[in-house]
């Protein structure tokens, strides 16, 4: 497995257990997943510094954990029909004054950018219209 691809594995799961109040830590984790504390704890730093996740330590629980409930990862598998519904309820919530339609507005210009048109859709891939 090339390295990519190995710390993406390694961000999924490192994702699962904090998201699963598991409180991992650096030395648990890298015995348990047998790659070294200091490639843990670059992957903590690169889920903080790159990926904007709001991940704290918990001195008492001895391990990280997310401050807000609705970070996720940026990598998402999705098919074209999620992509396609996804898409019509920011559409239809684009005007609407709460805060759910602002991050769906927020996820539209990662989506597609400033277009107003519906993107190109083929399998995961979304392209500009």
């Amino acid at each position: 497995m090339n390295r990519t691809k190995a710390q993406f594995a390694r961000l999924r799961i490192l994702d699962a257990e904090i998201r699963n109040h598991h409180y991992p830590n650096c030395l648990r984790f890298s015995e348990d997943y047998e790659v070294s504390e200091r490639t843990v704890k670059r992957d903590i730093e690169f889920l903080r510094d790159q990926l904007d996740a709001p991940i704290a330590y918990d001195t008492g629980k001895h391990g990280y954990y997310y401050t807000e409930g609705f970070w996720f990862l940026p990598f998402l598998a999705v098919n074209e029909s999620v992509l396609r519904a996804l898409y019509a309820a920011i559409q239809l919530l684009q005007g609407a004054d709460n805060g759910q339609a602002k991050l769906l507005v927020d996820l539209r210009a990662q989506l597609v950018g400033g277009s107003q048109e519906m993107p190109q859709i083929s399998g995961n891939h979304v392209s500009q219209p």
